[in-house]
C-alpha cells in the first residue's frame, strides 16, 4: 500500500491484488527457486535503492 501512494499505482493499494502476486509468487517462483539453490545457480539481489543502484549489484555478480 505504501509504494501505491509513492508510485501513484492504484493496483498495488488493491488486496485482490497484492494477494495474486503473493499467489504467483508461492506457485511460480518458490517452486523454481527451491528447485535451483541447492544446485547454486540461484543469487539473491537487493532490490531497493535507484535502478543504477539495483543494476550494479546486478552486474556484479555477472562479472
Amino acid at each position: 500500500a505504501k509504494r501505491a501512494e509513492i508510485e501513484g499505482r492504484a493496483d498495488d493499494a488493491d488486496p485482490k491484488v497484492i494477494q495474486n502476486r503473493i499467489d504467483t509468487y508461492k506457485n511460480q517462483s518458490e517452486p523454481c527457486l527451491t528447485y535451483y539453490r541447492p544446485k547454486n545457480v540461484v543469487r539473491d539481489i537487493d532490490g531497493i535503492g535507484t535502478i543504477d543502484q539495483v543494476f550494479g549489484r546486478i552486474e556484479k555478480i555477472f562479472m
